[in-house]
Formats: C-alpha cells, sequence, structure tokens
C-alpha cells in the first residue's frame, strides 16, 4: 500500500521533464500508429485493384474525401444531423429519429465546429480522436494507480489502440468521448476525489444509455470500499454524490420533457430501434439470448465475419475477468484472508468492465438486435486490457500473436465499417 500511496500523493510536477516527454511520445506514437493502420486501409482498398467501391468508379478518386467518407458512414450519418439540425421526434416512436442518440458527443462536436469552422463531419472525427489521444493517458495513469510497470502499461494501451473495433475510436461515433470521460472518473474515484468523480462520470450518462451504471461504482467504493458507516450524513453523502453521477441522464430528460413534452422520447424511440418491434415474451428472450451467445459456434468461427468478431471478443474479456477475479482467489487462500482494500482498484476495474458489456449483451441479445454492433460494446472494457497487459507480461509469443490477431482483426472490421463490404453482410 506505501507504493501505491507515493503514486496516489506524486503529482506532475514531480517526475522528470525528460521522463513525462518519452512518455508522452509513446503514447503518441502508439495512437498514431494505430489510426495511420485504419487510413492505410480505407485508402488502400479504395483505389487501384484492390478497390472495393462499388459507386463513382468513374470518379476521379481524393484521399481527403474518401477517409472523410469511410469515417462517417452509420450512425455518424445521425450524430451528424444532430449537429446540424439539432434533435427531432415525432409520436411515432417506431420510426428511427435522433432523439434516440444521447447528448454529449454531438452537443460537443457542434460546439467544435463552430469554435474551429468546422463541417459536422469533421468535426465528429476531430472529437472522437481527441478523446482517445487524450483517454490513452488516463488509461495509463491507472496502470500507474495499480503499480504496473511501463512494459506492463504500454502492452495494455497497445492492444485496446490495435483492437478488432478501433475504427469506431476514429470514425464519427461517441466510443472515444465514452472512453475519455469512463477513464477520467475512474481516475478520480480511485484517487477518492468524489465529487469531482460524481460529476465528471455524470456525464457518462449523457453520452451512452449505459453510463448511468457509473452511479452504483460509485456508491459501492463510497460505502464498502472506503467502509463508509451508514449514518444520515454519509447517506445524505451518497445520495448527493448519486444526483450527480446521473446528471447526463436527468438534463436529457428534461430537454426532451421542454421541448418535446415526453422526457422518455429518447427510451420509446430506442425501443424499437433496429431489430427491437413489439412484445417479446419470456422464452422468446431466452431463446434470442442463447443464438446471440452461439453465433460464433453457428458461424463456424469465421473469423471475416463481423457478428462472429464482436461475440468472440465479448468472451475474449470476459474470460480475463475471470482470470483476474481466479489470481485475486489464489492470493487470498494463500494468504488466508482477502482485504478488498488491497485490491480496490482491480477490483473497480473489473465491475466497470464487466458491467458495460454483460449489461448489453442480455439487453441486445434478449432482444434479437444485430450482433454485428456488439464489437464497439466492448470498447469500455479498456480497463481489462490494463489487467491483461499484467497477465502476459514477459509472455512475448503470446503477446506477438495477440497484437497480430487483433491487427489483422481491425484491418478487415475497417474494410466492412468503412466500406460497407460485402453489401449487407456488415451492419454497424
Amino acid at each position: 500500500m506505501s507504493r501505491l500511496n507515493s503514486i496516489l500523493t506524486k503529482k506532475t510536477t514531480d517526475y522528470p521533464m525528460k521522463l513525462l516527454i518519452l512518455k508522452f511520445i509513446q503514447i503518441t506514437s502508439i495512437f498514431l500508429v494505430s489510426k495511420l493502420i485504419i487510413l492505410l486501409t480505407i485508402h488502400f482498398f479504395s483505389i487501384g485493384p484492390f478497390s472495393l467501391i462499388t459507386d463513382h468508379k468513374d470518379a476521379p478518386y481524393n484521399f481527403i474525401t474518401s477517409i472523410k467518407k469511410g469515417l462517417t458512414g452509420w450512425d455518424a450519418g445521425w450524430y451528424k444531423n444532430i449537429v446540424e439540425h439539432g434533435y427531432s421526434y415525432t409520436e411515432n416512436v417506431k420510426d428511427q429519429q435522433n432523439v434516440a442518440f444521447y447528448f454529449g458527443y454531438p452537443m460537443t462536436a457542434k460546439l467544435v465546429s463552430k469554435a474551429f469552422n468546422l463541417k459536422a463531419d469533421w468535426a465528429l472525427i476531430l472529437v472522437n480522436n481527441s478523446a482517445v489521444f487524450f483517454g490513452l493517458f488516463f488509461m495509463y495513469y491507472l496502470g500507474r494507480l495499480l503499480g504496473l510497470k511501463d512494459n506492463i502499461n504500454f502492452i495494455g494501451i497497445t492492444l485496446y489502440s490495435l483492437n478488432p473495433f478501433a475504427i469506431f475510436l476514429t470514425a464519427g461515433y461517441s466510443e472515444g468521448m465514452y472512453f475519455l470521460i469512463s477513464a477520467m472518473a475512474l481516475v478520480l474515484l480511485i484517487k477518492r476525489n468524489y465529487l469531482p468523480a460524481a460529476i465528471v462520470g455524470g456525464l457518462l450518462s449523457g453520452i451512452r444509455s449505459i453510463g448511468i451504471f457509473y452511479a452504483p461504482i460509485l456508491f459501492i467504493h463510497y460505502f464498502f470500499i472506503e467502509k463508509k458507516k451508514f449514518n444520515m450524513n454519509n447517506i445524505f453523502t451518497s445520495i448527493m454524490l448519486l444526483a450527480f453521477s446521473v446528471w447526463g441522464k436527468a438534463a436529457f430528460m428534461l430537454y426532451n420533457l421542454i421541448k418535446f413534452g415526453d422526457a422518455f422520447a429518447s427510451e420509446k424511440v430506442q425501443q424499437y430501434w433496429g431489430n427491437i418491434g413489439g412484445y417479446i415474451t419470456l422464452r422468446q428472450r431466452f431463446s434470442n439470448l442463447s443464438h446471440y451467445i452461439l453465433i460464433p459456434f453457428k458461424n463456424h468461427f469465421n473469423l471475416l465475419d463481423p457478428s462472429v468478431v464482436s461475440i468472440l471478443m465479448v468472451y475474449f474479456l470476459l474470460i480475463i475477468s475471470m482470470i483476474v477475479l481466479i489470481k485475486i482467489t489464489r492470493t487470498y487462500r494463500t494468504e488466508g484472508t482477502l482485504n478488498l482494500v488491497k485490491f480496490e482498484n482491480e477490483f473497480i476495474l473489473l465491475t466497470w468492465s464487466v458491467v458495460q458489456i454483460v449489461l448489453p449483451l442480455i439487453i441486445f441479445g434478449t432482444r434479437n438486435n444485430n450482433p454485428f454492433s456488439m464489437g464497439r460494446y466492448v470498447l469500455p472494457m479498456f480497463p481489462l486490457y490494463i489487467l491483461l497487459g499484467k497477465l502476459i507480461d514477459k509472455k512475448t509469443t503470446l503477446y506477438a500473436l495477440l497484437l497480430a490477431t487483433f491487427t489483422f482483426e481491425m484491418v478487415i472490421i475497417t474494410v466492412g465499417f468503412s466500406l460497407g463490404m460485402p453489401k449487407g453482410f456488415y451492419v454497424f
């Protein structure tokens, strides 16, 4: 604990400038390499004999236009619509409407668009990539809070930056912003800065619906890890913290109530989004979920199929979670007693990661949503990449195999997302 305390109390100015510059260069290099691979993938499959573009083949090729088009498809179009025209809503909730998308990301992009006189497309891309860039530094700091060495930290950061669904950390999607705010909130929580942690974490519920589950994580840390007594003062404090930790969701509901007269406009539209619609029996839900989970087996583990890769990534990260839990349990058996305080950081990161994927898996699986998009929902599990780095440290062959597999799949998913090939196969 003494080593951890020294890290918690150490300020940035306590580190030598050369060391800070070196870390900055290392993280920046990882970030740039991951982005370069994605951009070159889009470029490579847009020209010459390898071109997968099915329309406008006779039009002159423009690199910038090609990249912009490749990074602003699918849901990015909805975000662009919000930036340019604001929210809209009709009572026919079975129609797809932009109110289904939370305000945090598109409103930030709108501010950037106005401040720098950028088109909505580029503002969305800039916000997402900037958020990822700064988020990697907070991810590094989370590793430092676990007392991990730099080589372990960089394993996790590299694998996360080159994960199969890194295209969502590059395109006009909210994943980068959710990643950054999550990392900031977890850092503040681990450092026991509860009010700032609640305020920053509260924005998560204004970026994605799953962000509301930061509130119970905060509550668990405040009462059970800090071992606060259940007296009136602490109960009042916890209620205040919980209120701040969901302010994003509350603000969006208030906006919808004032503008559309329906605080639950977003939820009603989301209910029928994609493949959702009508009443689903409990039996159907279980049947849908089992089909969802078994997709890799039914599709013969085809690694060129994004639905297979999506569910396999869920398997992979849940297995990492179980391994970390087993290692903690082994320590418990060895030392005779499990001191939760000793493992509090791992516990918080593990809990956050599992909640972020299990709930979407159950919700979308039981409703028979399209499985292709599950890949983007594993991105909030970035803390597991930190713990993964610790598990595979000095296992060079395993690390190289994971890195090669991740990069290969990242190229495949990037092609599918950016160029939509083959038609009707990739759906995001």
